[in-house]
């Protein structure tokens, strides 16, 4: 990958890769290790998330990680999560998932507009619903299946860009 992208690391394996009674995994000599990452310019590799948590986006990959790293930024958000929902044209949208801080959250577009500033368009959230709270797992991680049913299953209401 060129640097800067983002991508999954997977390194080199002069030997098959093997956990504990289980078949090898890196046969190919390449072991994928499920993460996302990027090279900065000086060769160093930041973690940025899992793959399984991507949100394919019309073939896009979006890193909900690095989507929520910048909307705590805002000064209307207290915490926020990222989710895929399903979208008959992309396949999967993102939904930004919000706490609001003291006062009003931010609608979708003030939200697009302060995100579109350090992220790539196609990062930028396609639907907002704003929570109470982000359900967590006991050690603290965002429980997205949790979030999932709250917003996809649920009735809450969410603000999107474009109609289904």
């Amino acid at each position: 990958m060129p640097r800067g992208e983002i991508g999954e690391i997977a390194f080199r394996a002069a030997a098959p890769v093997r956990y504990w009674r289980r078949p090898p995994v890196a046969t190919s000599g390449w072991y994928h290790t499920g993460d996302l990452g990027r090279i900065d310019d000086d060769g160093r590799v930041f973690v940025l998330g899992r793959l399984k948590q991507v949100v394919n986006r019309g073939g896009l990959k979006v890193s909900p990680g690095e989507v929520e790293v910048a909307m705590v930024r805002h000064p209307g958000v207290a915490d926020a999560a990222v989710i895929a929902t399903p979208d008959p044209v992309l396949g999967e949208a993102t939904c930004a998932c919000v706490v609001a801080s003291d006062g009003d959250p931010p609608d979708l577009d003030e939200l697009r507009s302060f995100l579109g500033t350090s992220l790539a368009r196609h990062k930028l959230p396609d639907e907002l619903c704003v929570v109470d709270a982000i359900p967590r797992t006991p050690i603290g991680k965002i429980d997205r299946p949790a979030l999932e049913r709250l917003v996809v299953g649920g009735d809450r209401p969410r603000e999107r860009l474009r109609p289904r």
